[in-house]
């Protein structure tokens, strides 16, 4: 005798893994370096695949997605930390492509006078931790 308690899984809650193993692999095939592609970009691309999904309940809001979504991890605040770390990523990678750093930087040494240099320095510092975060260095290569 079976046990019908248990809802039956479905093919269409694997499409955003798929999405993330084809977009990963195809890009590091066709560019013949596996680092070209971000894995936080293929995971925030996968993400987004997995919230346009419609489950079996066709009546869901986009704040219903979003509970599965974080429960998914198996608790809502872990999947929150980890969604945070890959906004933060896509943060770091905007800023560094940009050269944000080094202009703030530059135009701080530029402007400061000598008697505040140091200090100077010091508030220039905590502005760039600030907007970027403390996940940055933990994304540095």
């Amino acid at each position: 005798m079976q046990n019908n308690d248990h809802p039956k899984g479905n093919f269409i809650g694997l499409i955003p893994l798929i999405f993330f193993l084809i977009l990963y692999i195809s890009s590091g095939i066709i560019t013949r370096n596996f680092d070209n592609m971000p894995l936080l970009i293929a995971m925030i691309l996968a993400s987004i695949v997995a919230l346009a999904l419609k489950g079996d309940n066709k009546n869901d809001t986009f704040e219903d997605k979003l509970t599965v979504f974080f429960k998914g991890a198996g608790q809502e605040t872990m999947i929150l930390m980890i969604v945070i770390f890959m906004l933060a990523g896509g943060f770091y990678y905007v800023t560094k492509s940009m050269h944000a750093v080094e202009t703030v930087t530059n135009i701080g040494l530029t402007y400061l006078p000598r008697p505040f240099l140091v200090p100077g320095v010091f508030i220039l510092g905590c502005i760039i931790s600030f907007a970027m975060g403390t996940s940055m260095a933990l994304l540095r290569r």
